[in-house]
């Protein structure tokens, strides 16, 4: 990107830039990404305008995977060029969840002037948005895991989402967006795919050991499960699902930040958790997000420690129904989850994006045997 370019298409923020310089994100930010990502340093006056030395800001550029479908890159567009990402908080949720600014989502539009994935070039798109960086951001190593603070307010901020969005008028809103995660209106032939997916990573497995149960349940996925899974979780009633709620796609205000949240006496509420990288975003249960981010934002014996009451805290978040039926959505969606992790990992090309999935593969199998999933699926 340039100065000329921005000047022209950036809008009134970048277009007043006056030197930019792009390089890659850190290697530690970019792990497991399917868009191209890079790190923008751009030179913009000062606040207020006047005299006085350019500011250096930073911002995150995306552009379209070079490989594969965009179906994802269409949504994360449509998310912010259609205002859910447009700086503000979402609804009455300003106490809890932040979405990062977006400064520019644009896509050659088609003749029909909506975004089609079969007839726009990856290179038509780009999407620049505001970086979420220390010290008011941090981010977490999700090797190692959440503190418990941070899982707790995801954890709240998620089922204040799926609270606001849960009603038909926010619903109608959202109409454009696909029905589960994988869309099952259009997901001929996943069933086929994720078979094959299974099989090829039974060869390159690595070392890695899936729990008994889990294997098992993969197992049956692949012999025909797994649509009536993913059908199960699309199923109304349905809300906003941000599809890929782990640590790697969040960042989390300091500790002291807490602090002040939780005994101020008056003032505006300041949200504790952001999230970004919305290209699985879609209409589904509840249950998914709750699921990866319980299961993907801690170790398996922590989360031992922890699940009972993050449950609790999402029920009063979200109004949700009881812990029964909460408990049995759960084991559907870790089900699910298994699956898109086995799918994604079979297309991984990094070393570091096949570790990361691994990681990601034990846990939700450490899950899938303590939650008895297995069970949910036992009749099909």
């Amino acid at each position: 990107l340039t100065a000329a370019w921005l000047a022209e298409h950036g809008g009134a923020t970048l277009a007043a830039a006056s030197a930019v310089r792009e390089a890659l994100l850190p290697s530690e930010e970019d792990v497991g990404m399917a868009s191209q990502c890079s790190l923008l340093r751009v030179d913009l006056p000062p606040v207020g305008g006047g005299g006085g030395r350019a500011i250096e800001t930073r911002f995150v550029v995306k552009r379209a995977p070079e490989s594969g479908d965009l179906w994802g890159t269409v949504r994360e567009h449509r998310f912010y060029a259609e205002g859910l990402g447009s700086g503000r908080l979402l609804g009455d949720l300003a106490s809890s969840l932040y979405v990062p600014r977006c400064l520019l989502s644009t896509w050659r539009p088609t003749s029909s002037g909506a975004p089609d994935p079969q007839l726009q070039a990856r290179e038509d798109f780009l999407l620049i948005l505001e970086r979420l960086e220390a010290p008011a951001w941090l981010r977490v190593d999700p090797e190692v895991g959440c503190l418990a603070e941070q899982v707790g307010c995801a954890v709240e901020a998620l089922g204040r989402l799926h609270r606001a969005y849960a009603k038909d008028t926010e619903l109608d809103k959202l109409s454009w967006l696909p029905r589960g995660v994988f869309n099952v209106e259009k997901s001929v032939g996943l069933q086929h795919h994720f078979t094959l997916c299974h099989y090829m990573a039974m060869g390159f497995m690595g070392g890695l050991s899936l729990p008994v149960a889990a294997s098992a349940a993969a197992d049956k996925l692949a012999w025909g499960a797994l649509y009536g899974v993913l059908e199960r979780l699309a199923e109304p009633p349905l809300t906003l699902v941000h599809g890929d709620f782990r640590p790697e796609n969040l960042r989390f205000a300091p500790s002291a930040a807490f602090a002040a949240t939780s005994t101020a006496a008056a003032g505006p509420a300041v949200p504790r958790v952001a999230a970004f990288d919305w290209g699985l975003a879609h209409l589904g249960r509840g249950a998914w997000d709750l699921a990866y981010c319980i299961i993907l934002s801690q170790p398996p014996e922590v989360r031992r420690q922890r699940e009972a009451a993050l449950v609790s805290t999402y029920l009063r978040a979200s109004g949700d129904s009881t812990e029964q039926k909460l408990r049995e959505e759960l084991r559907f969606a870790a089900l699910g989850i298994l699956s898109l992790i086995i799918m994604t990992r079979a297309g991984a090309k990094s070393y570091e994006s096949k570790q990361m999935l691994g990681r990601m593969l034990v846990w939700v199998g450490e899950a899938i045997e303590d939650w008895q999933a297995i069970d949910a699926i036992s009749d099909w």
